[in-house]
């Protein structure tokens, strides 16, 4: 869903104006739902949103505040005529980017930088992906259409029915202490598996590491699986 970002820098001033300029676009808030609690369907449009080339799996980074920290999102989709983008964003934890998704009313004026390329299916067909990771993993889920999934998350009971309702099919294992769910993933997984399975594992990166390690032991090849972790425990981000 989204990839915890923080471009840690501390200019101010005119330097922090010149870079604005050159990379960001400048949006609005449009819509913004509240799907659940601490999840949130987020809709920006602007004229610097028309004509963009955007391809799913692509992300973009929003400033937060007048500095050049930002949090990362992926796209569900991009609509270059409109001019709009939308996005799924979490509030699970406190902090900057949770702060910006409860303040992102209709009208605010959002400064974001891309599409740029994160994570592509190349050529593979998106039938053939299964997603593996948690609730981060779930825009990138909906960018892609990805015809399987399997995520950890903290409450299967709210995100059973929002995957459904949006037509995706998803294994949804509840997190335990100690990560003792995995076994209940790693049984998910290959009951969905099939040959032509190409893997994206996405989300946590202790989740992530424990998953290319089980994938390389039934000897799945390096081509087959692709990696994103969009945070880690006790980090504030990774990009």
């Amino acid at each position: 869903m989204s990839e915890l970002t923080t471009t840690e820098m501390n200019a101010k001033g005119p330097f922090t104006r010149l870079i604005t300029r050159v990379f960001f676009r400048t949006a609005q808030v449009s819509d913004h739902v509240l799907l659940a609690p601490s999840l949130h369907y987020i809709t920006l449009q602007g004229e610097a949103l028309k004509g963009v080339a955007w391809t799913a799996g692509d992300k973009i980074q929003i400033r937060l505040g007048s500095g050049l920290q930002t949090r990362t999102y992926t796209p569900i989709q991009w609509d270059p005529l409109q001019g709009s983008t939308s996005f799924v964003a979490q509030t699970l934890s406190p902090g900057p980017g949770s702060d910006w998704v409860t303040d992102a009313k209709n009208g605010a004026v959002v400064e974001l930088m891309g599409p740029r390329s994160s994570l592509a299916l190349g050529d593979t067909a998106a039938k053939d992906v299964m997603v593996l990771g948690d609730e981060t993993a779930f825009g990138l889920t909906l960018a892609w259409g990805a015809g399987r999934a399997v995520l950890e998350v903290a409450a299967p009971e709210v995100w059973g029915p929002l995957c459904h309702a949006w037509g995706q099919s998803a294994a949804l294992i509840a997190k335990q202490a100690d990560d003792a769910h995995w076994s209940r993933m790693e049984q998910s997984v290959w009951e969905r598996f099939s040959p032509q399975t190409h893997f994206v594992l996405a989300g946590r990166a202790r989740t992530i590491q424990h998953f290319l390690k089980a994938l390389r032991a039934k000897g799945i090849s390096g081509d087959r699986i692709r990696t994103k972790a969009y945070w880690a425990d006790g980090k504030t981000g990774l990009d």
